[in-house]
Protein backbone atom coordinates (compact mmCIF):
# COMPACT_ATOMS: atom_id res chain seq x y z
CA UNK A 1 0.00 0.00 0.00
CA UNK A 2 1.10 3.60 -0.66
CA UNK A 3 2.25 5.22 2.02
CA UNK A 4 0.05 8.49 3.47
CA UNK A 5 1.11 12.17 3.78
CA UNK A 6 0.99 11.80 7.61
CA UNK A 7 3.68 8.54 7.13
CA UNK A 8 5.99 10.87 4.83
CA UNK A 9 6.37 13.78 6.93
CA UNK A 10 7.29 11.24 10.62
CA UNK A 11 10.12 9.78 8.06
CA UNK A 12 11.07 12.83 7.07
CA UNK A 13 11.44 14.06 10.62
CA UNK A 14 13.02 10.64 11.06
CA UNK A 15 15.99 11.07 8.21
CA UNK A 16 16.35 15.00 9.27
CA UNK A 17 16.93 13.83 13.01
CA UNK A 18 19.81 11.02 11.94
CA UNK A 19 21.61 13.89 9.88
CA UNK A 20 21.88 15.87 12.92
CA UNK A 21 22.70 13.39 15.06
CA UNK A 22 26.08 11.80 12.89
CA UNK A 23 26.26 14.65 10.45
CA UNK A 24 29.35 13.27 9.39
CA UNK A 25 28.25 9.96 8.25
CA UNK A 26 25.82 11.37 5.83
CA UNK A 27 28.08 14.10 4.50
CA UNK A 28 30.13 10.87 3.82
CA UNK A 29 27.34 9.55 1.53
CA UNK A 30 27.16 12.98 -0.05
CA UNK A 31 24.39 13.92 1.54
CA UNK A 32 23.18 18.01 2.24
CA UNK A 33 23.06 18.59 6.02
CA UNK A 34 23.07 21.52 7.77
CA UNK A 35 26.42 23.13 9.32
CA UNK A 36 26.28 23.35 12.84
CA UNK A 37 27.49 26.40 14.61
CA UNK A 38 28.41 26.67 18.43
CA UNK A 39 26.85 30.10 20.02
CA UNK A 40 30.13 31.94 20.88
CA UNK A 41 30.71 32.81 24.52
CA UNK A 42 29.77 36.70 25.11
CA UNK A 43 33.04 38.78 24.31
CA UNK A 44 34.33 41.50 23.13
CA UNK A 45 35.40 40.08 20.02
CA UNK A 46 31.72 38.56 19.82
CA UNK A 47 29.93 42.62 20.47
CA UNK A 48 32.88 44.23 18.09
CA UNK A 49 31.18 41.50 15.32
CA UNK A 50 27.72 42.04 15.87
CA UNK A 51 28.83 45.73 15.74
CA UNK A 52 30.47 45.24 12.08
CA UNK A 53 27.47 43.30 10.98
CA UNK A 54 24.98 46.36 12.56
CA UNK A 55 26.83 48.48 10.41
CA UNK A 56 27.82 47.38 6.88
CA UNK A 57 26.16 43.78 7.02
CA UNK A 58 22.96 42.19 6.17
CA UNK A 59 21.44 38.70 7.16
CA UNK A 60 19.09 36.41 4.61
CA UNK A 61 17.95 33.60 5.45
CA UNK A 62 21.31 31.69 5.12
CA UNK A 63 24.22 34.09 4.89
CA UNK A 64 25.41 36.77 6.37
CA UNK A 65 27.37 39.07 4.33
CA UNK A 66 29.45 42.37 4.77
CA UNK A 67 30.21 44.54 2.05
CA UNK A 68 33.24 46.76 2.51
CA UNK A 69 34.96 49.30 -0.23
CA UNK A 70 37.82 47.49 -1.78
CA UNK A 71 40.12 50.87 -1.87
CA UNK A 72 39.35 52.10 1.21
CA UNK A 73 38.78 49.05 3.41
CA UNK A 74 41.21 46.39 1.88
CA UNK A 75 43.22 45.80 5.11
CA UNK A 76 39.95 46.21 6.91
CA UNK A 77 38.17 43.18 4.96
CA UNK A 78 41.00 41.13 5.96
CA UNK A 79 40.84 42.26 9.64
CA UNK A 80 36.84 41.05 9.56
CA UNK A 81 37.43 37.85 7.67
CA UNK A 82 40.14 36.88 10.96
CA UNK A 83 37.48 37.83 13.44
CA UNK A 84 34.67 36.14 12.04
CA UNK A 85 36.98 33.13 11.96
CA UNK A 86 38.16 33.49 15.50
CA UNK A 87 34.19 34.32 16.63
CA UNK A 88 32.31 31.67 14.84
CA UNK A 89 34.60 29.34 13.62
CA UNK A 90 34.47 29.67 9.73
CA UNK A 91 36.29 31.31 7.62
CA UNK A 92 34.08 34.03 4.96
CA UNK A 93 34.23 33.40 1.80
CA UNK A 94 36.06 36.35 0.25
CA UNK A 95 34.57 37.54 -3.03
CA UNK A 96 35.25 41.07 -4.94
CA UNK A 97 32.80 42.61 -7.49
CA UNK A 98 33.65 45.99 -9.24
CA UNK A 99 34.81 47.99 -5.94
CA UNK A 100 33.13 46.02 -3.47
CA UNK A 101 34.66 43.23 -1.35
CA UNK A 102 31.72 41.19 0.27
CA UNK A 103 32.50 38.55 3.26
CA UNK A 104 30.49 35.95 3.38
CA UNK A 105 29.35 32.85 5.99
CA UNK A 106 26.78 30.47 4.95
CA UNK A 107 24.51 28.59 7.30
CA UNK A 108 20.94 28.50 8.42
CA UNK A 109 22.59 27.43 11.72
CA UNK A 110 24.41 30.73 11.56
CA UNK A 111 21.54 32.53 11.36
CA UNK A 112 19.72 31.22 14.06
CA UNK A 113 21.95 31.50 16.60
CA UNK A 114 22.89 35.33 15.30
CA UNK A 115 18.88 35.91 15.90
CA UNK A 116 19.24 34.20 19.05
CA UNK A 117 22.52 37.02 20.25
CA UNK A 118 19.95 39.33 19.06
CA UNK A 119 19.92 40.05 15.62
CA UNK A 120 17.55 39.79 12.90
CA UNK A 121 17.35 38.86 9.43
CA UNK A 122 15.91 41.12 6.38
CA UNK A 123 16.06 44.91 6.11
CA UNK A 124 17.58 46.35 9.58
CA UNK A 125 16.12 50.36 8.65
CA UNK A 126 12.50 48.10 7.77
CA UNK A 127 13.03 46.18 11.27
CA UNK A 128 14.41 49.11 13.27
CA UNK A 129 16.99 46.83 14.64
CA UNK A 130 19.13 47.54 17.97
CA UNK A 131 22.04 46.88 19.44
CA UNK A 132 21.32 43.60 21.68
CA UNK A 133 20.43 44.18 25.14
CA UNK A 134 23.88 41.73 26.37
CA UNK A 135 26.40 43.81 25.11
CA UNK A 136 25.43 47.19 27.49
CA UNK A 137 25.91 44.19 30.84
CA UNK A 138 29.64 45.07 30.04
CA UNK A 139 31.51 48.12 29.04
CA UNK A 140 34.28 46.50 27.26
CA UNK A 141 31.33 44.85 25.28
CA UNK A 142 30.13 48.00 24.65
CA UNK A 143 33.24 49.83 23.31
CA UNK A 144 34.07 46.84 21.41
CA UNK A 145 30.39 46.89 19.55
CA UNK A 146 30.83 50.74 19.25
CA UNK A 147 34.15 50.12 17.41
CA UNK A 148 32.52 47.69 15.25
CA UNK A 149 29.62 50.50 14.18
CA UNK A 150 32.29 53.31 13.81
CA UNK A 151 34.31 51.25 11.75
CA UNK A 152 31.45 50.86 9.00
CA UNK A 153 29.19 53.70 9.40
CA UNK A 154 31.23 56.07 10.99
CA UNK A 155 33.40 58.78 9.97
CA UNK A 156 36.05 61.96 10.48
CA UNK A 157 35.31 65.05 9.43
CA UNK A 158 37.04 68.44 10.59
CA UNK A 159 34.98 71.45 11.67
CA UNK A 160 36.14 74.92 11.73
CA UNK A 161 35.30 77.31 14.48
CA UNK A 162 36.47 80.99 15.35
CA UNK A 163 38.82 79.55 17.86
CA UNK A 164 40.15 77.22 15.28
CA UNK A 165 39.60 74.05 13.70
CA UNK A 166 38.72 70.25 15.41
CA UNK A 167 38.27 66.64 14.16
CA UNK A 168 35.16 65.35 15.65
CA UNK A 169 33.57 62.30 15.07
CA UNK A 170 30.13 60.96 13.07
CA UNK A 171 28.29 58.08 12.76
CA UNK A 172 24.62 57.71 11.08
CA UNK A 173 22.10 55.23 10.92
CA UNK A 174 18.61 54.46 9.71
CA UNK A 175 17.71 52.40 12.44
CA UNK A 176 16.67 54.77 15.27
CA UNK A 177 17.05 52.22 17.74
CA UNK A 178 20.89 51.72 17.03
CA UNK A 179 20.97 55.58 17.33
CA UNK A 180 19.46 55.18 20.83
CA UNK A 181 21.95 52.21 21.50
CA UNK A 182 25.05 54.61 20.80
CA UNK A 183 23.42 57.36 22.95
CA UNK A 184 23.03 54.84 25.94
CA UNK A 185 26.18 53.94 25.46
CA UNK A 186 27.44 57.65 25.35
CA UNK A 187 26.19 59.04 28.09
CA UNK A 188 28.66 56.82 30.45
CA UNK A 189 31.45 58.05 28.65
CA UNK A 190 33.22 61.49 29.12
CA UNK A 191 32.82 62.97 25.47
CA UNK A 192 30.20 65.60 23.93
CA UNK A 193 28.15 64.70 21.78
CA UNK A 194 24.67 65.56 20.00
CA UNK A 195 22.07 64.16 17.83
CA UNK A 196 21.18 65.44 14.75
CA UNK A 197 17.37 64.41 13.55
CA UNK A 198 17.59 60.93 15.29
CA UNK A 199 20.22 59.74 13.07
CA UNK A 200 23.62 61.04 13.49
CA UNK A 201 25.56 61.03 16.48
CA UNK A 202 28.25 63.87 16.73
CA UNK A 203 31.23 63.92 19.20
CA UNK A 204 32.83 67.12 19.41
CA UNK A 205 35.47 66.37 22.09
CA UNK A 206 36.84 64.95 25.50
CA UNK A 207 35.26 67.08 28.61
Amino acid sequence: PLSTQEDRVRGGKMSQARRRANPAKYRLLGCIVRKAFSRPAYSAELAEAIGIILGDGSLSNYQVTVSLDRKVDYQYAIFVRKLFHQVFGEKPVWAVRKNVITLQLSGAGLIDMLEELGLKRGNKVKHQVCIPEWIFSQRDFQFACLRGLFDTDGSIYRHKKPSGAYIGWTFTSLSRPIIMGVERILKNVPVRYSVTYGKSVYIYSLD
